[in-house]
């Protein structure tokens, strides 16, 4: 029979509750207020986001923001199974029909980013983060980034008679900067309108080295907590992340001469050596390459999006965009990949993927990004900035040296002419676990060896650790 109305009208219902979101945002964000001052959007990387979940699942009735929890992240990852609750069904519904909203950045115990902030914070501008919904497609959280601003816009003026728009500045870590860019194709590259400048960190514009294996075998934390198989599923649920894979053929072609990539081939092939393209579903579907749980419908959908982001922006636009990269690091990004056996298990079967070298003359990356996808193909060079800096992808947007060459573009609307004269390390680095100290802490909490009583739940330094790892 047809859908109850209120499953029609779920998704009008949980936009509203993302609104009501950014408005607390907002609202928060005026009792500090500096006039006449730039004005920071940070846009965070994926899984950067706080996300908020309903008390009841929908079914029409008004439910009250104040009584949404923390779902990503707060210990209930650790003792209730949070994680599980990220999952979405087919209708692109939260599990079991709860809402589920971003809140801002991650902040239980310690904020993501807080070295971001504090540099800011000592600048004395201001600063406010615009949280998205990292699981769901790139062109809602371009939406929301709009309706964002224009309630930031309006807000200010009406609180302190301040214009925020020509000093007004979107500042983007990895897959935030995607949005970004999004956004600028919705409003039409009208820069100028909503923004001054657009800058960009460690941004993902042609794909990630290091997302595709978690639909094989999930994410390394959440696994240690529910198990690889689970979270595998988790994540071919998730319509947003599927525009992390490598980059598709089309655009490799289309782009390759323009990044730096001179005449080097396609970077994935089948186990015959031959090109084939992770979202081209005639060849990987053929052929049994991905699990089950992996959408083709996401994948034709990202594939779509991918496309959007290529496009080329006016001259204008790209007069207002600028990139921050690193390339010190090995990230390879060339790999064989091979069909999926008949009896495949995310617990105990080997990814299907070979490492291929990477082109002798190509650079690194930062763990994450190939150091060719972390810039538009369009913007000019003059507008790339290579961070001086053996900080990873997590790292780079607290990094003192990018910090210090974000501000340099703008206080003056150009890359440094020098490398920056700081230490190679976090702004006001708080003390942060290990990955061994925190692989055993999720261990330990999985297994029952850890109750949310304990301190070791509460440790700032085991949560900053955590934080960090996410971001990866």
């Amino acid at each position: 029979g047809p859908a109850p109305e209120w499953a029609v009208e779920y998704d009008l219902y949980r936009n509203q509750a993302v609104h009501d979101s950014y408005a607390r945002n907002v609202q928060d964000f005026l009792d500090s207020y500096r006039v006449g001052v730039p004005t920071i959007v940070m846009l965070p990387g994926g899984m950067g986001s706080q996300l908020d979940r309903s008390p009841t699942p929908y079914r029409g009735q008004d439910i009250p923001f104040s009584g949404y929890s923390p779902v990503w992240l707060s210990p209930g990852i650790l003792f209730r199974g949070d994680g599980l609750t990220l999952e979405m069904d087919a209708a692109r519904h939260d599990i079991q029909d709860y809402v589920i909203v971003p809140d801002g950045p991650l902040r239980y115990l310690v904020k993501a980013y807080d070295g971001t902030e504090r540099y800011f914070t000592d600048q004395n501008v201001n600063y406010i983060v615009f949280g998205y919904d990292w699981r769901r497609p790139l062109e809602e959280a371009a939406v929301n980034l709009q309706t964002f601003l224009t309630a930031l816009r309006r807000a200010v003026f009406q609180a302190h008679a301040d214009d925020v728009t020509p000093r007004l500045v979107l500042l983007c870590h990895s897959q935030g900067g995607l949005v970004a860019k999004m956004f600028l194709d919705i409003v039409h590259n009208a820069v100028s309108a909503w923004v001054s400048k657009v800058i960009t960190v460690a941004t993902p514009f042609y794909g990630t080295a290091t997302h595709m294996p978690r639909y094989f075998v999930g994410e390394h934390l959440l696994n240690l907590l529910y198990g690889a198989g689970r979270v595998a599923k988790i994540i071919g649920s998730l319509p947003g992340p599927y525009t992390l894979l490598p980059i598709d053929r089309a655009t490799w072609r289309k782009r390759g001469a323009a990044l730096g990539l001179g005449a080097e081939t396609y970077p994935v092939v089948d186990e015959g050596g031959r090109e084939i393209d992770p979202y081209d579903r005639a060849q990987t579907g053929a052929h049994g390459r991905y699990p089950a749980w992996v959408s083709g419908d996401y994948l034709d959908a990202a594939k779509a999006i991918r496309g959007a982001i290529d496009q080329d922006l006016e001259p204008a636009a790209v007069a207002q965009v600028f990139h921050l990269r690193a390339t010190s690091t090995a990230t390879p990004y060339r790999f064989r990949w091979r069909p999926l056996p008949a009896d495949f298990s995310p617990d105990t079967s080997p990814l299907p993927f070979d490492d291929l070298p990477n082109d002798v003359n190509a650079q690194g990356g930062d763990g994450t990004v190939p150091w060719f996808s972390a810039r538009l193909a369009q913007v000019p060079d003059a507008r790339v900035y290579r961070i001086p800096t053996t900080a990873l992808h997590q790292d780079l947007l607290e990094n003192a040296r990018a910090l210090d060459a974000i501000w340099t573009i703008i206080t003056t609307g150009r890359i440094p002419d020098h490398d920056p004269q700081v230490p190679d390390g976090p702004y006001q680095g708080q003390p942060t676990a290990s990955d061994a100290e925190v692989d055993r802490f999720l261990s330990d909490a999985a297994a029952g060896r850890i109750a949310a009583a304990d301190p070791a739940a509460r440790d700032p330094r085991l949560w900053r650790g955590v934080v960090r790892r996410t971001l990866k």
